[in-house]
């Protein structure tokens, strides 16, 4: 066996399925033999895992392929690691990006809002004040009314209390009685 470390390293520093080959021109029959790699004899055939690996550096080629396959793995996990990162990263930021956009259309939303519920009770106070002062004008219009009624009233009680002052001097000058109310002639009778 070939104690040279680059002939049982591959590429990527890890050991090689295939070891050196020894050559030996004959077998038992006496036939050439092809040249063969050795394999590691101790390979449980069930799972391709050599059980004694660590102390015999040969790997068959299931091994080999198994090996390289986990390394493929390991690769392909780290590939899919990253772009799993990235597309981590880039569904983050649209999510970022689409919150922005909602908190500013909320702002515009609410200012819009709170705007219009300014105009809105602008225009209710105005309307209340409005309603307010003409309720105020009413009031006033009827403190007037009731006033010139209350004097107009008051004209007319004088008038009537003269009359009757009037007509009683007449009826004492004159002699003579008053015509009552045909209800008291009727009680009095």
């Amino acid at each position: 066996m070939d104690t040279n470390p680059a002939a049982t390293k591959d590429v990527n520093g890890f050991p090689t399925a295939i070891s050196t080959p020894k050559y030996s021109n004959e077998n038992e029959n006496g036939l050439n033999k092809v040249a063969s790699p050795e394999v590691n004899p101790t390979l449980d055939e069930k799972n391709n895992t050599g059980a004694n690996y660590e102390l015999h550096p040969q790997l068959s080629p299931a091994r080999r392929e198994a090996v390289l396959a986990k390394l493929n793995n390991k690769k392909n996990n780290t590939e899919i690691n990253a772009w799993e990162e990235n597309k981590k990263a880039n569904s983050m930021n649209k999510y970022n990006k689409k919150l922005s956009r909602i908190a500013v259309w909320e702002n515009n939303k609410k200012t819009t809002a709170e705007a219009r519920l300014k105009l809105a009770e602008e225009k209710l106070e105005k309307k209340r004040a409005a309603y307010v002062e003409r309720m105020r004008n009413e009031l006033a219009y009827a403190h007037k009314k009731a006033e010139e009624k209350k004097a107009k009233a008051e004209v007319k009680k004088g008038q009537d209390l003269l009359k009757v002052e009037e007509a009683a001097a007449n009826y004492q000058i004159h002699g003579g009685l008053p015509k009552w109310d045909k209800l008291l002639q009727c009680c009095n009778a």
